[in-house]
């Protein structure tokens, strides 16, 4: 990593990590005097479901971010022209994930029942946007005697953060799936 690009974003870093450390301590106390409390697994955002709920309340706002500077690059502008059905597909994927994301964030502060299944759906559309976008774009050029670079540094990076967005929200699939303090908060 370039050092003026590591001290450039050092405080943005610092920042997120006394966030992430906030949330982590203000969780485990509330589990922590409810457990020291004896009243078993009560319904409310305590111990890790406050951490899932802060980070699913974030991930509409992440996304907008994301599309803001994605969709306004040159490059999108170009793919929009050259492969128009690669873009198509793309923007209505991208969209799904926004608007099941912002579901999944009213129903989580609806403390809705239906949460389970909206966190279920975001976790499917999230997963398979990345790979159907890939493929779109894969038909798109070899439609136009083109090679994509899937392996290239770039695609690496890409396929890396996939993997691990599978892998992380397949352990809060589960913990969604398995948590009792999901089943007595989640039930309006």
């Amino acid at each position: 990593m370039d050092t003026s690009l590591f001290v450039q974003i050092l405080p943005a870093l610092i920042v997120v990590l006394l966030i992430l450390g906030a949330i982590s301590y203000f969780a485990a106390k509330g589990a922590r005097e409810e457990a020291n409390r004896g009243l078993g697994v009560t319904p409310g955002f305590k111990g890790w479901l406050l951490v899932l709920v802060v980070i699913l309340t974030l991930t509409p706002i992440r996304i907008l971010f994301g599309f803001v500077g994605y969709y306004r690059s040159p490059f999108i502008a170009t793919l929009m022209h050259e492969f128009p059905i690669s873009f198509y597909t793309e923007a209505i994927l991208n969209g799904a994930l926004l608007i099941t994301a912002l579901t999944t964030v009213a129903y989580t502060h609806g403390k809705k029942r239906e949460f389970k299944f909206a966190y279920y759906i975001q976790y499917f559309v999230g997963a398979i946007a990345f790979p159907v976008n890939l493929l779109a774009m894969t038909v798109a050029l070899h439609r136009r005697g083109l090679e994509a670079q899937l392996f290239d540094e770039e695609g690496m990076v890409a396929i890396a953060g996939w993997i691990a967005m599978v892998a992380i929200g397949g352990l809060w699939a589960t913990y969604v799936a398995k948590s009792r303090r999901v089943a007595v908060t989640f039930v309006n």
